[in-house]
This record gives structure tokens, C-alpha cells and sequence, in this order.
């Protein structure tokens, strides 16, 4: 049903090595939104503060904007 509901644009998955994050549509841009308020570069723990989620969210969302061409990760932050 999840691989459906991801299909359908219902639900956005992000993979991570523990286990998938299942986010609403769009959540992706509007983490964007708020880190691009951040100053930069930002660490993933300011990125999981700045959007009220635990680190290990924050940094499956990171990595999956960097994948989309979206973050950069750097050797100090992104």
C-alpha cells in the first residue's frame, strides 16, 4: 500500500538505512524553505532543531535534497 500511496504522490519516502521516513507531499520543499533561512552553512543538528524533528529525520531529509541537487553537503556543514 505504501509503494502505492508513494505512486500516487500521496506520500514521499525518503530511504534510510533504518528504515524508510514517510513524509506528506512536498515536505522536502518546505524543509528547504526553512534551511534556506539558516545561516549558512548549517549543521544537521541546527537543520533537525530549525524544523522541530529528531536528527535522524533531518539527516534522511538532507541527504535526500542533496540527491535532488537542492543541499551540498560540506566538510562544516551544508
Amino acid at each position: 500500500m505504501l509503494a502505492a500511496a508513494e505512486r500516487a504522490g500521496a506520500v514521499l519516502r525518503v530511504p534510510e538505512d533504518e528504515g524508510d521516513i514517510i513524509l506528506l507531499p512536498g515536505a522536502d520543499h518546505d524543509a528547504l524553505r526553512v534551511l534556506n533561512g539558516l545561516p549558512q552553512p548549517f549543521t544537521p543538528g541546527q537543520a533537525a532543531d530549525a524544523l522541530s524533528t529528531d536528527r535522524r529525520v533531518a539527516v534522511a531529509l538532507l541527504r535526500h535534497l542533496d540527491r535532488l541537487g537542492l543541499t551540498e553537503r560540506r566538510r562544516a556543514g551544508r
